[in-house]
C-alpha cells in the first residue's frame, strides 16, 4: 500500500512538472522590442508617375513641302529663334513673287483712281459735272481701295509662307526627338490629320513629374507642399519637388462600373533636378501631405488591437520585467515607418515591435524572449506595406479618416 502511494505520488510530480514545463514554454514568446523616442514624424502621399518638361513643344510645319536641310540632331541644344531646318521654298518664292506683283499694280491703279476722283470731285462742287458721274468715280475707287487692301493681305501671306519655309525653335531647349529625314516631304494639319511633327524641344533645365493620384488623396494635397521623386533608373537618388498644379476635373475610368475609379493629375516641380533625368522617365513621387515635429514615436508594427470589455481597443504591448502588458494609446499620423503617439505611452518605454506571428497572439502578461538584435533592425528599416499587419493597415485606414476630420 506503501509502495503503491509512493508510485502514485511520483507520478503526480512528474505530470506537474510536465504541466509546468509546457505553460513555461507557451509563455516564452520570441518578441522583438523597440525602444520609444523624441521624434519627428512625416505623412505621405505617394503615386506613380512620370517625367516631362514643364515647357515642351511639338514643332510641325506651317506650309507642305520637301525637306532638303536638317540643321541640328537629338541631343542638340537651341535657342529660341534658331532654324532647325529647311524646306523647299520655290513653289512659295513664286507665289510672292506673284503677290507683290499684284499688289504694287494695285496699288498704281488705287493711285491713279484716287487723282480722278479728286479731280472729280473739284469738278461736282463747281457743278461741272453730274452727282451721278461723280458717286460713280467714288464708288470705283472705293471698289480699289478694297481690292487693295485684299492684294496687301495676299502679299503678307506670302511672305509669311516663305518665312515658314525655315523651320524655327519657338523655345530654349535641347531637341529630345528628331522625327524626320532630309528628302522627305513634310505635310500640314487638318482636321483629321495633325500633320508632320519634325522635332519634339523640351525645356530640360525645368522638369516636372506628372502622377495621377486617387480621388481620396485629393483633400490632403495641397499647391506649394514639399515632395520627393524617385526615378526608377536612378532610384539612388532622391530629388525635391514643390506640387505647382492640382487638376480641377478627376479622369474616372471604368465609368459606371463596379470597379469606377476616379484619378487627378498633380504635378510638381523638380527643384535642381539632375542631368539624369530624362524626359518620359517613370518615377514615383511621395508628397509630405502633415507632419509633426518632437512627438513620442513608435514604428508601425507596434500598433495592435485587443479586446477589452467588449471593444476593440488600439494598443501597443509594453515590457516591464520579461512581461508584456496592453497599453491603450491615442495615435497621431502615420508615416513611413513610424506613428505618433498623442497619448498613452512615455518616452523611453520599451515596446514590442515583432515579429507579426508572436505579435498576433501576444495576449497581456504574457512571458516574452527578447531579441535585441532583430528590435534595433525593425526599429530602422522602412517598413513595406507586406510588413504590415491587417491591424496596421486598418491603422492607416483610421488615421486618414482623422486627418480629414471624419
Amino acid at each position: 500500500m506503501k509502495k503503491k502511494i509512493i508510485i502514485a505520488l511520483v507520478v503526480l510530480i512528474v505530470i506537474v512538472i510536465i504541466i509546468a514545463n509546457i505553460k513555461g514554454s507557451r509563455k516564452k514568446v520570441n518578441v522583438y522590442t523597440h525602444k520609444t523616442k523624441i521624434g519627428d514624424v512625416i505623412s505621405y502621399v505617394s503615386a506613380p508617375g512620370h517625367i516631362v518638361s514643364k515647357n515642351e513643344v511639338n514643332i510641325s510645319s506651317q506650309v507642305m513641302g520637301k525637306l532638303i536641310k536638317i540643321k541640328y540632331k537629338e541631343g542638340d541644344k537651341v535657342k529660341k529663334g534658331d532654324t532647325l531646318a529647311i524646306l523647299d521654298d520655290f513653289d512659295e518664292r513664286m507665289t510672292l513673287k506673284k503677290a507683290k506683283s499684284a499688289y504694287l499694280a494695285q496699288k498704281a491703279s488705287v493711285e491713279y483712281k484716287r487723282a480722278v476722283f479728286e479731280k472729280q470731285k473739284v469738278l461736282f462742287k463747281k457743278n461741272f459735272t453730274s452727282e451721278e458721274s461723280y458717286q460713280a468715280q467714288k464708288l470705283e475707287y472705293e471698289n480699289a481701295l478694297h481690292i487693295l487692301s485684299q492684294s496687301e493681305a495676299q502679299y503678307e501671306i506670302a511672305k509669311k509662307n516663305l518665312e515658314y519655309t525655315r523651320i524655327i525653335s519657338p523655345i530654349n531647349g535641347t531637341i529630345i526627338d528628331k522625327k524626320v529625314k532630309v528628302g522627305e516631304t513634310v505635310i500640314i494639319g487638318t482636321m483629321n490629320n495633325p500633320g508632320t511633327v519634325l522635332f519634339k524641344v523640351a525645356d530640360l533645365d525645368n522638369m516636372q513629374m506628372e502622377a495621377m493620384f486617387d480621388e481620396s488623396d485629393i483633400p490632403d494635397i495641397k499647391k506649394e507642399m514639399k515632395a520627393r521623386i524617385v526615378v526608377d533608373p536612378i532610384p539612388e537618388d532622391t530629388f525635391d519637388a514643390v506640387v505647382s498644379d492640382i487638376a480641377s476635373a478627376g479622369d474616372i475610368i471604368g465609368a459606371g462600373t463596379s470597379g469606377e475609379i476616379t484619378n487627378f493629375e498633380v504635378k510638381a516641380d523638380i527643384i535642381n533636378p539632375s542631368k539624369k533625368i530624362k524626359s518620359g522617365m517613370g518615377g514615383n513621387i511621395d508628397i509630405i501631405s502633415n507632419s509633426v515635429e518632437d512627438v513620442i514615436k513608435v514604428p508601425l508594427t507596434a500598433i495592435q488591437k485587443r479586446k477589452i470589455d467588449d471593444k476593440f481597443e488600439k494598443g501597443i504591448f509594453v515590457l516591464t520585467n520579461s512581461k508584456v502588458h496592453f497599453k491603450i494609446v491615442e495615435v497621431g499620423i502615420t508615416g513611413e515607418n513610424d506613428i505618433e503617439i498623442i497619448s498613452g505611452l512615455n518616452e523611453g518605454e520599451i515596446v514590442i515591435v515583432g515579429p507579426y506571428s508572436s505579435l498576433k497572439n501576444l495576449k497581456d502578461g504574457d512571458a516574452v524572449k527578447v531579441d535585441e538584435k532583430k528590435g534595433k533592425e525593425v526599429g530602422k528599416k522602412k517598413v513595406s506595406k507586406k510588413d504590415i499587419s491587417s491591424d496596421q493597415k486598418e491603422n492607416e485606414s483610421d488615421n486618414k479618416h482623422l486627418k480629414k476630420g471624419e
